[in-house]
Formats: C-alpha cells, structure tokens, sequence
C-alpha cells in the first residue's frame, strides 16, 4: 500500500515579519466624489416648484446641502430627495441653486445653477369682447390696496401678474375691467377675492367653459348650410323653427305661403367648416320672442347629417312624453329652458341642443309641461322664478325635477356691512351706478360665504390707467355706496368642489349638478 500524506501551513505565519494580508494591501482607496443630477430644473421659477434630486456614489454615507444664493435651505442624508422653492422667499431676478454633496470618505463635489424667479400672483384669461372694449386687469389685498396692474392687448388673451419683493403672501382679490366708451356702461367691473396667489385660474375658465387662447377659434363661420322645410301646417308658426347647438344655430328665415302650408329655409351659421348633428324644433327661444308655442303643438326632427338640401314637416315627431314639472306656489313668473345632450360624453363636452323654452306670468299654476325626447340621454331643466319684487330663484337640476322649496337664505345691507345667513357656497355682490344715465358703471365682486361683509367699493385701489379712463367718460368713484342700486346672489352647488372650479363653472353649469341660486335686491 502507497501511502500519500499532504501537509499544509498558515500562509500568514510563512510571510515576513510586517507584511499585511493580501486584501488590506491591494484595497484602492475611493477618491471619486458623488455624481449629484438635478431632474425638472427650470430656468423661470414663478410659483412654488419642487425640485428632485439624485446623487450617485459608491459609500453609503452621503450628506447633500441644498442652498440659495449662499444660504443653506435643505439637508439631506439619502441618495434620492426633493426640496421646494417658493419665489415669496427669495428676491425677483436672478438667484443662485447650489449643491455641496459629500460622501463618507470626505469626496465632496459642489454645483451650482442659475435661475430666474417671478412672484406670480395670477394667470387669467381675459373674456372675449367686441372690437370696441379693452380688458384690464389688476390685483389687489381683500382691504383694497393694489398690488399689480396691465392691459390686454388681443381677444381672450392670458395674461400673468406679479408682485414685486415688498408684497407678503396673502389672499388676492382678482379683477377685469372691461371699457367701452360708446356705450352708455362705461365699464363692467368683475372682482374674484380669496384668491392664493400664484393661482392658474386658466384652467378652471376651461374646464368652465370659458373662451380663451387655448380653446377660441377666431376665424370666420363655416359655410352655412341651407335646409329647406315644406308642407307646414298654416296652424303652425313657420317662424319659430329653430336650431340651437353648441357649434350652430338657425332661425327659419324666407319663408314662403304656399296651397299646403309654408315653406321655410334653416341657414346654419356655425363657427365649424361642418356640422355633425342637428336638432330642429318648433319653439320659440325665449329671451328673443314674446311668442309662446303650447307644448301640444310641439315638433321636432334630429339630423345625424343636416347636409340635407330638404325636409318634410312630415318627418317631424312628437314627444314621447310630457313631463309636468311642479314649482312653489309663491312663484309670481317664471322662464324655462331645457338643454339637451346625446349621451354622458357629450355633457362631459358641452355639446348641446336646445330642447324646448317657455315663459308665463299669467294665469300661473303651479305645474310646467315640458316635453321629453328619447334621443338625448342627459337633459339639464333650468326654471328661473321671480318670487317678489325683491327676490328671485333659479334652479338648474340635471334631468326634470320639481322644484318644491326655496332655500333659506337671506342678506341685508346696513349702511357699509352685509350681514350674509344660510349654506351656500359663494355669493357675488352687484352695484349698478345711477348717478349718470348715460355713464352706466356695474361692479360685482365675489367671495366666499361670510356671516358679515364689509363693501369694497369705496375702499378700493383703482390703477391710475383706469382712474384716467373714468374721469374722461364721468364715472363717480367716489359715492359708489349711496348713488348704486345694490343686489346680490347667493350660489349653491349639490358637488363638492373647490371654490375656484365653482368660480367659473357658472358659464355652463357641467360638473356642477343641481345648483340653486337665490337673487335679492338690497
């Protein structure tokens, strides 16, 4: 038997005296500093951004300084971080963002950047308005005192005001002033308060509805298509055709006695090169005809394509129903109106139809027949309801629904202060002047509810550009409070939203549901 033997040593006890071990020898020292990367970096800040860091680096110990024109802002010990900069801490023009990131070898690297800072107080877009108005805009405190100023220059145009370093952040009140000296209002006044400032109030006018750079089409109106209707009944009024949607409108016009009725034509003005669907009926809109057709007369025909050269009354249909909808008996006169819509998309859209309208002030019972259409899967019921001499209801409700009570609400005015009770969401305060006839001024001023409410008006800073303009065409500014007629609305929404998405949801009533409003004269 060959025996073999193997015999081992410890290595460290074979290597001379002082020698350390392998690992301890060739271990390389870390001499890189940490990579630091700013993502989102902007070269304007104007409202309170965020910025978020990364460092990269091989320790595990790192420590970052964040600092703003030399002075320390942040700290951190993690390798991914954010930090804010809001522009009401720093001063407007140009600052410095520097990064000092050190790791635990003592690698450090520093970095800085430049950037440009803005306080922006608010983004607004200015109302359309006729080739004879200019827009104005200004910013001032809830006490009054102005704070910034500037002039439009084009339609619907967004404009941005700033403050300058001495302002301190507070609640804003936001303003347009819309001058046409050939009228005999010389002015439209319209002031939003508590406002934050730095507020993009642009995209709340267009979820709104509201017309503004982003969604107003300036050109001119499509190519009007010309429908013509034959074989009216001479019991019918060939007149109150109408056809009233989101992107067209047409009123029968030529319209021709014949042996079997009338013939009308329907051009279509619409600021679209086509029209997708129409919706034609015989109705008089109600704000611009003292006409009244009774809802059993009521006909209607919807056109998928209204390219159409011709119709027959024959092809018009009657409801499918009529509704009655109940009002409060206090009810003295009242208009209504019902605004159709194809499907839930189309509401999200705003694409509309007018569906039927009426008024009454005589022989008023407390019933209100409306017709109802199958082809419109949203219907939104408007009445508006005098109730006295003072006071005024509106209710707008998405689908029919009776009205059975008028809110609780009330206001009063005594001297300078409105004492304001009841759950509402905003109310809007209106002045119109009388001291001039021929030199008209109205100011409304919204806010949110308060129990008591000092009035602004005589109190407020005007911009000297304004000041001007109302000296030259005999505006009063300075006896507002006792030569004004005073009234007031109180606003109710059934959804709960914010109070800048109720500030102008108002044009269109969409993403509000069933919405009150309750008008007093003071």
């Amino acid at each position: 038997m060959i025996l073999f033997l193997v015999f081992g040593c410890d290595s460290e006890e074979n290597e001379p005296p002082g020698t350390l071990p392998p690992d301890e020898t060739n271990e390389e020292l870390d001499t890189t500093p940490p990579t630091v990367t700013i993502s989102d970096l902007v070269a304007t800040v104007e409202v309170t951004t965020t910025f978020n860091v990364t460092v990269e680096d091989k320790s595990d110990v790192v420590s970052t300084k964040v600092l703003i024109n030399g002075q320390e802002i942040y700290m951190s010990d993690q390798k991914s971080f954010s930090f804010d900069v809001d522009p009401f801490d720093y001063p407007s023009g140009e600052n410095t963002l520097t990064l000092v990131s050190r790791d635990g070898e003592d690698n450090s690297v520093e970095q800085s950047e430049t950037f440009e800072l803005r306080k922006l107080l608010v983004s607004i877009a200015a109302p359309l308005v006729a080739d004879s108005q200019q827009v104005l805009f200004s910013v001032n405190s809830l006490e009054g005192e102005l704070f910034a100023f500037i002039e439009t220059e084009r339609k619907v145009e967004n404009v941005k005001l700033y403050a300058d370093d001495s302002f301190a952040p507070q609640p804003i009140v936001v303003t347009s002033y819309i001058l046409e000296p050939q009228s005999t209002r010389k002015a439209t006044i319209n002031s939003i308060a508590n406002i934050e400032p730095g507020a993009n109030l642009v995209d709340f006018q267009v979820a709104g509805g509201v017309l503004t750079e982003y969604t107003y089409n300036g050109g001119p109106y499509g190519t009007p298509v010309t429908i013509g209707v034959s074989g009216l009944p001479t019991s019918k009024l060939a007149n109150s055709l109408w056809t009233i949607g989101k992107d067209h409108s047409a009123k029968a016009v030529n319209i021709v006695e014949e042996s079997e009725g009338f013939t009308a034509q329907l051009p279509f003005r619409s600021q679209k090169q086509t029209i997708d669907k129409a919706f034609i009926y015989t109705s008089n809109f109600s704000f611009l005809s003292n006409d009244q057709i009774n809802v059993g007369d009521y006909q209607y025909v919807f056109m998928e394509d209204p390219s159409s050269s011709s119709l027959s009354y024959s092809e018009f249909k009657t409801p499918q129903s009529i509704e009655n909808i109940s009002i409060p008996s206090s009810v003295t006169s009242y208009a209504l109106s019902v605004v159709g819509f194809q499907d839930a998309e189309a509401y999200s859209n705003n694409a509309y139809h007018y569906i039927y309208d009426t008024k009454f002030s005589d022989n008023l019972t407390n019933k209100i027949e409306v017709p109802v259409i199958s082809e419109f899967g949203v219907v939104r019921n408007t009445v508006t309801m005098q109730l006295n001499n003072s006071k005024r209801y509106e209710s707008s409700t998405l689908g029919l629904k009776n009205i059975t009570e008028i809110p609780n609400w009330s206001a009063q005015r005594n001297g300078t202060t409105l004492s304001l009770a009841g759950e509402f969401d905003t109310f809007t305060l209106s002045i119109l002047t009388t001291h001039d006839p021929n030199a008209g001024l109205k100011w409304s001023f919204t806010n949110e509810p308060e129990e008591t409410f000092v009035l602004p008006f005589e109190s407020f800073e005007f911009p000297d550009d304004f000041l001007t303009y109302a000296t030259s065409q005999n505006l009063n500014l300075s006896s507002l409070h006792s030569n004004s007629i005073f009234f007031i609305s109180l606003f109710d929404s059934s959804e709960e939203l914010e109070y800048e998405e109720l500030l102008f949801n108002i044009y269109t009533y969409n993403r509000l549901g069933d919405v009150r409003e309750l008008s007093i004269n003071l």
